[in-house]
């Protein structure tokens, strides 16, 4: 075969090859349905026995993952996925401290059981009386939720944990309301001590079932969504972030969706880029719930693209009437 020959040959087989950027991993050239899909596999990989996470954080870690993926339709779930699902809630059922809530070996705690009443909801499970009594325990004089019962009554609220337990257990108050609202307010005005935890609060606050939360902190939050997308880089508060815009019906979803396809790994996670506010997670741990997070909000955008068209808007009466 002649040099001229040999570069013919390679000419044609070179058109039959898709153009490929060796600079472009293949986490850019996915997809949402094959993001999920490799996130699914990467969760799936790193359940340890029937949970997910290190012993003294598997409660936590393990209930996370379970709300989230308890809110995937189950035509994202393989046989596989929903069998060791199921296996996991049950182990979580059955893991109770004698108080009765979810933790860590030092005791109870608000989020992790939470977290745990959230998933128990999603997949069926009926909610122990006594967990949802050592929720309200955790209600502080200011209207916010500590971190624990055990705590000082007059101590603090804590943001995060105050809209994930008004969630869990499908009520707020007006001291509930207030205490949010005033955290809102902080953080749309540039002055909370912890602005990423405002990704969490607004993102909960948006999660919670119809009627829970009122109109005006439902707006208050869609004020201070519409100022976090301006600059963060953290793949969890991304995810979070995403969730936001598709209950706000915003199209700015649209290009997020694709920067946090771009942000998934080789492995199907989403890696953590920095620890948490209190610290007390290693990356590992932390990849596993940003992933689930991350998995959970791509679907909730996939399932539920005719929204950022208005489709379930009522239709104009120039329409309506022709």
């Amino acid at each position: 075969m002649t040099d001229q020959t040999k570069l013919e040959e390679k000419s044609r087989v070179d058109k039959t090859e898709p153009d490929r950027d060796p600079k472009v991993s293949a986490s850019d050239r996915r997809n949402t349905s094959q993001a999920i899909t490799a996130g699914l596999q990467y969760l799936l990989s790193q359940r340890r026995g029937r949970h997910w996470g290190p012993f003294g954080g598997e409660q936590q870690v393990t209930a996370c993952v379970l709300a989230r993926l308890g809110e995937l339709p189950s035509q994202y779930l393989s046989h596989s996925l929903r069998q060791q699902v199921l296996e996991s809630v049950d182990w979580l059922s059955r893991v109770r401290t004698p108080d009765g809530g979810w933790g860590s070996p030092n005791g109870d705690d608000a989020e992790t059981t939470a977290w745990t009443l959230i998933a128990l909801r999603r997949h069926g499970h009926a909610l122990p009386e006594q967990a949802l009594s050592l929720m309200r325990r955790c209600r502080r004089m200011d209207g916010g939720f500590a971190h624990s019962p055990k705590t000082d009554r007059e101590e603090l609220g804590a943001p995060e944990v105050t809209a994930l337990a008004a969630r869990a257990l499908g009520t707020m108050d007006s001291a509930t309301e207030d205490f949010l609202t005033s955290f809102l307010y902080g953080a749309a005005s540039g002055i909370t001590l912890r602005p990423a935890s405002a990704f969490s609060v607004c993102a909960e606050i948006l999660d919670c079932e119809t009627g829970i939360a009122s109109p005006f902190l439902l707006n208050q939050s869609a004020r201070v969504v519409a100022q976090l997308g301006r600059s963060n880089d953290e793949p969890l508060q991304q995810a979070l972030l995403l969730r936001c815009l598709v209950r706000l019906r915003d199209q700015k979803a649209w290009p997020l969706a694709a920067n946090l396809r771009a942000m998934q790994t080789e492995d199907g996670s989403w890696q953590a880029r920095s620890h948490s506010h209190d610290g007390h997670w290693h990356a590992g741990d932390k990849s596993m719930i940003t992933t689930a997070t991350a998995v959970s909000a791509l679907v909730l955008a996939d399932f539920q693209p005719g929204l950022y068209f208005g489709s379930d808007l009522p239709l104009p009466r120039r329409l309506q009437e022709s």
